[in-house]
């Protein structure tokens, strides 16, 4: 007797010399033949086995819908660029325009740019991103020179981490970055926090041979708090001089805040202004920066570290545990003029709170590590900053009247 093959596409049981078999249509147009168990097989396993078979084609089918419901992704680019290429558009900006839901512009960039050229771009920077390997990594890791830190260390393997956690998403220039969790080294000790006390502050500020943009500058960060990359980035939209008050809308943290200037600071903020106008007015419009040097240039703070001992050094601050290198301490750098705002604010009685807005600081514990020195400030009685106005020469001398 013939058998019924009307029913061969439509996802019906078919029993042949090897066992029972279904046949079904699949969302991509494929006719599998699927056993479902051998030719002894009970009537009711086989309803069982059918009905499992259909729920999983089903399901399938359900997938296959919703897949092409949803818009496509992002097409892989055609090429894929080398290490450098990819890194530069980063530290540029770049992929922070193009990918704006996932890569947020860094005002480090400058220092990455410089760590990558150091000791990342000689090893990777003409290796294409997918013929990157751990191994490659494992290189520039080896050519860091034995005297660097553990700081500078991790910072560097963190950059090499970054960047190729981009190129697999969201950039999809690879599948995966080839760069395990876990890779970064430890963080080494902890060393001693440089810091400024009160009187050689006052000494550096009162040194005229050092060019008076600068000692703007360190004079602010002293007493306000900023980041040195924030101050520099400061324009004169950002200060309201009549009111006293500054805002930093664009930050490390990307956390606006505004506080209430220290009222020396606002009056020497002012003289500066009017010098720098009768200069050259349009130096002082709303988007030029607040601190310029002689050629009304922005100042740069990238690698300022050496450029403030020695002007330290030239206003004859010349204690030694602030050039001092060694397992517990490091020589002071620009960006310790923060941790001086803070030790000096802290032992003259300022709250966490005060403190925190001006540094932005997100908790009270990231201020610990200034709290045992504040107090042996505050033991040694040595008071607050002296004001800004009346410790500049040049500002003290200026009466508001072009004179």
């Amino acid at each position: 007797m013939k058998r019924d093959r009307s029913h061969r596409g439509e996802g019906k049981p078919e029993k042949r010399k090897t066992g029972w078999f279904i046949r079904v249509r699949m969302p991509d147009g494929a006719r599998p033949l699927v056993k479902l168990g051998p030719p002894t097989m009970s009537a009711a396993m086989l309803a069982e086995r059918v009905a499992a078979w259909r729920e999983r084609r089903d399901e399938m089918i359900r997938i296959h819908l919703a897949q092409r419901a949803q818009p496509d992704a992002p097409a892989k680019p055609s090429t894929v660029p080398t290490f450098r290429e990819f890194a530069e558009r980063w530290t540029k900006g770049e992929l922070a325009n193009q990918y704006r839901d996932h890569i947020k512009k860094k005002s480090s960039a400058p220092d990455d740019a410089w760590r990558l050229g150091k000791h990342i771009y000689p090893v990777l920077g003409p290796m294409r991103l997918d013929e990157i390997a751990l191994e490659d990594a494992d290189r520039v890791m080896e050519k860091i020179p034995e005297a660097a830190s553990p700081t500078t260390r991790r910072h560097v393997a963190q950059l090499m981490v970054r960047v190729m956690t981009m190129a697999a998403f969201p950039c999809r220039y690879i599948k995966v970055s080839p760069i395990p969790k876990g890779y970064l080294p430890g963080q080494g000790p902890k060393k001693a926090l440089a810091h400024l006390y009160p009187d050689e502050d006052l000494r550096l500020l009162q040194c005229s041979t050092i060019p008076i943009c600068y000692r703007m500058l360190y004079g602010f960060l002293h007493r306000e708090g900023m980041r040195s990359g924030e101050a520099a980035a400061l324009n004169w939209a950002d200060l309201d001089l009549a009111r006293g008050a500054v805002k930093l809308d664009e930050n490390k943290t990307d956390d606006p805040r505004m506080w209430a200037l220290s009222p020396d600071v606002q009056r020497a903020l002012k003289a500066w202004r009017a010098i720098r106008e009768r200069v050259e007015p349009r130096l002082v419009a709303p988007r030029e920066p607040v601190f310029i040097q002689h050629n009304g240039a922005r100042i740069n703070v990238d690698r300022g570290a050496e450029r403030y001992r020695t002007h330290l050094r030239q206003a004859g601050v010349e204690r030694l545990e602030l050039f001092e290198s060694g397992a517990a301490r490091r020589p002071i750098r620009l960006h310790d003029a923060r941790a001086t705002f803070v030790t000096v604010s802290l032992a003259n009685g300022k709250t966490d709170t005060w403190v925190k807005d001006r540094t932005g600081h997100r908790s009270s514990v990231m201020l610990e590590n200034y709290r045992r020195t504040a107090r042996a400030l505050a033991e040694l009685d040595l008071g607050p900053f002296a004001d800004m106005d009346a410790s500049i020469p040049e500002l003290k001398a200026w009466d508001g009247k072009g004179h």
